[in-house]
C-alpha cells in the first residue's frame, strides 16, 4: 500500500518501487511470451505490444493503475511500452559506452516545454519498469531529483555532463566512478516489482555481477495535460516508436483488438 511518505518522496525523488505487484505465476507467463516473442522476431527489442495478448493484462494490471492514479491524484492512460531481452552488460567494456539519458531524449530538447515543463516543474509522463530475471541482480543507476527543472543549474548537472562526454575513455574510468558515487543511486529491482520514475529522470542500465540475459517490461502512462499531448505528438514522433492513436498504427497486427481492450479498460488515450 503507498502512503503519504512514498508520495512525497516519489515527486521529490523522482521514482518509486512498488513492491510485489506481480505473483511468480504472472511472472514466469510474461518471462514466456516475451522469450517467444522475440524468438520469433529474432531481435532483442520490441516496441509494441499489440502483437501478443499475453502482455495485455500486464499494461493494465490494477496494481500499477491504482498506484499511479494515487501517485498522481488523477487518471492515467497508457501511452507506449515494449520488452527487451538483452546480453548482459560487461563492466569492462559496455559502462565505458554509457552514461544515464532520459526517456524523452529521442526528441529535441524545447525550453519550457520538454524534458522540463514550465507549467508544472516536472513533464508528466511516467516509465513503469519490471525485470523478469530471478537469476540476476537487476539493478538500475538513478539520478535522484534530476526531473526537476531546477536540476538543470546544479553541480550535480555539471558532473553528469562531465560523465556523458567522457564516454569511451578508459583513462578517466576512476573519475567516471567517483562522479557515479556522488550523484547516482542504484536500485535492485526485485523480480515481480515495479519502478515507476518520470521520464525525465536520467537513468542508466548496472553491469549485473553474474551473466545471462536482462528481461524487462517498460510501460509508460501520463494523464491528460500538455506533457501527454507533447510526448504522443512530438517525443514519439521523433523516435523509432508509433503511437496506437496514429493510422500507421492500424497497419500491424491484432491493433483494433488492442485498442479495444484499452478502451474496456479505461485507458485508452486520444
Amino acid at each position: 500500500m503507498i502512503d503519504n511518505n512514498t508520495k512525497n518522496f516519489f515527486y521529490k525523488n523522482g521514482y518509486c518501487v512498488l513492491k510485489n505487484i506481480l505473483t511468480n505465476v504472472e511472472v514466469e507467463n510474461l518471462k514466456h511470451g516475451l522469450d517467444e516473442g522475440l524468438k520469433k522476431k529474432n531481435i532483442q527489442k520490441y516496441d509494441y505490444f499489440n502483437e501478443d495478448e499475453k502482455f495485455w493484462p500486464y499494461i493494465s494490471n490494477k496494481k500499477i493503475l491504482n498506484s499511479l492514479n494515487f501517485l498522481l491524484n488523477d487518471e492515467v492512460f497508457f501511452m507506449d511500452g515494449g520488452f527487451t531481452n538483452y546480453k548482459k552488460i560487461s563492466k569492462d567494456i559496455d559502462e565505458q559506452k554509457i552514461s544515464w539519458h532520459r526517456d524523452t531524449d529521442t526528441a529535441p530538447k524545447i525550453k519550457g516545454v520538454v524534458p522540463y515543463c514550465k507549467e508544472n516543474n516536472f513533464y508528466k509522463v511516467f516509465t513503469v519498469m519490471t525485470y523478469l530475471n530471478k537469476d540476476l541482480d537487476n539493478t538500475i543507476s538513478l539520478i535522484p531529483k534530476s526531473h526537476r527543472v531546477e536540476y538543470k543549474t546544479t553541480i550535480n548537472n555539471i558532473l553528469r555532463i562531465l560523465h556523458w562526454k567522457t564516454r569511451n575513455k578508459k583513462n578517466v574510468s576512476f573519475i567516471r566512478k567517483i562522479i557515479e558515487n556522488i550523484i547516482s543511486k542504484k536500485i535492485i529491482i526485485q523480480t515481480g516489482d515495479c519502478l515507476v520514475f518520470f521520464v525525465g529522470l536520467f537513468h542508466k542500465a548496472v553491469a549485473p555481477k553474474n551473466s545471462g540475459y536482462r528481461k524487462a517490461l517498460i510501460t509508460r502512462y501520463a494523464p491528460r495535460s500538455i506533457n501527454s499531448e507533447n510526448y504522443i505528438n512530438y517525443v514519439l514522433k521523433n523516435s523509432s516508436r508509433t503511437h496506437y492513436s496514429e493510422k500507421e498504427f492500424l497497419s500491424f497486427n491484432q491493433s483494433l483488438s488492442f485498442i479495444n481492450y484499452l478502451k474496456n479498460k479505461n485507458i485508452f488515450y486520444q
